[in-house]
């Protein structure tokens, strides 16, 4: 159960940034996107309730807190200069 908690805090990073980037990029270029932002953040909140699911039936460890906090920043390195 707790590998699958802390999977599911990670999945939720890709679909977050993207509709971030893909929004800021289209207020820039001042065109739509489609409904790509609206589907990547749809997908983030839908990752964020299997996590939240998650962590209701695991009830982990206040180090598993930790380990997904550092997890989830150590994701986030790559995209910090892209625009």
């Amino acid at each position: 159960m707790c590998h699958a908690m802390l999977l599911e805090t990670v999945a939720a990073v890709p679909g977050m940034v993207g509709g971030m980037l893909l929004h800021l990029k289209s207020l820039r270029r001042f065109e739509h996107s489609g409904g790509w932002i609206k589907a990547l953040l749809e997908e983030a909140e839908n990752e964020r309730m299997h996590l939240m699911t998650f962590i209701e039936l695991s009830q982990p460890k206040w180090y598993v807190y930790i380990y997904a906090c550092i997890s989830y920043l150590s994701n986030l390195l790559p995209f910090r200069n892209t625009t």
